[in-house]
């Protein structure tokens, strides 16, 4: 193929990169604190879920060692010990078309950010939530994926008011899935409900961390189909990621949360690092 790359003629090539040419890959999202990956073990099992799913060649015969030498070389090349980095496997580089070959040997790109700071008030006040119109795409074989195709989400957080810190989404049969940039809990009577993501959505490592931490403590998990009617008998939650962490919400599409003693603990264990254990 012959190639204009960002208006500039590059001549002809045998391929290029499938991660641009059709999503084709995955990619995590990691914070870095003094050059160690915060709760390396979920990443490395989320992105070894989604290589064998998608049946991308391993890049490295240790994920885990790859990623760490990515944490260790750019916090070190930065001068910044704690950061946020971001992995991205495609499955390589190819012609036009579809269809490839199972031999292509995978590109990996990592980038690495300051860690944001988030203000203390986002932690002990809670954020306003507001539903999104922009839905979630019905896709069983790529659920509780991070890959690459996340127009959706962009098109989601752009939809985002002024007034608001996360947006929640829902997909076409009116289930709850997630935010726009993170996954929700919901609080009653002692229990943490969270959306099945058989269908859609992406399974966040806080996501798998929480519910892994209430597993090993006792605390009672509902995984569940939740329909947006049924957003009405709650009043305590909270959204989480990676990099936030745990945050309540303090209100949902105006009706007034606060923080319930299930998500303090969690925010907690959280706040203490013991969440990733």
């Amino acid at each position: 193929m012959w190639v204009i790359d960002d208006q500039q003629y590059v001549g002809q090539v045998d391929g290029w990169n499938r991660a641009t040419q059709f999503a084709d890959g995955l990619f995590e999202t990691m914070v870095v604190k003094e050059g160690e990956i915060i709760a390396l073990p979920f990443h490395v099992a989320r992105l070894s879920l989604g290589i064998d799913r998608l049946n991308i060649n391993a890049p490295a015969s240790s994920l885990s060692d790859m990623l760490m030498s990515f944490a260790h070389k750019l916090a070190e090349l930065s001068g910044v010990s704690s950061g946020v980095l971001k992995v991205i496997v495609s499955r390589g580089d190819s012609a036009r078309g579809y269809a490839y070959d199972d031999a292509l040997k995978p590109h990996v790109s990592a980038f690495y950010n300051e860690l944001p700071s988030f203000p203390d008030h986002i932690y002990t006040q809670g954020v306003v939530v507001e539903s999104l119109q922009t839905q979630c795409a019905i896709q069983p074989q790529m659920a509780g994926l991070k890959h690459l195709n996340r127009l959706e989400n962009v098109l989601a957080k752009k939809e985002l008011s002024a007034s608001a810190f996360e947006g929640l989404m829902f997909n076409h049969l009116d289930s709850v899935i997630e935010g726009s940039s993170s996954n929700v809990f919901f609080e009653k009577d002692n229990q943490l409900i969270t959306p099945s993501l058989t269908l859609s959505g992406v399974a966040g490592v806080m996501r798998e961390c929480v519910l892994s931490f209430a597993k090993l403590h006792s605390i009672k998990t509902n995984i569940d189909d939740i329909k947006r009617p049924q957003l009405s008998q709650f009043s305590q939650g909270f959204i989480c990621n990676s990099v936030m962490g745990i945050v309540p919400i303090s209100s949902l599409d105006g009706r007034l949360f606060k923080v319930g003693p299930v998500t303090k603990s969690i925010q907690d264990a959280w706040k203490d690092g013991v969440i990733y254990a």
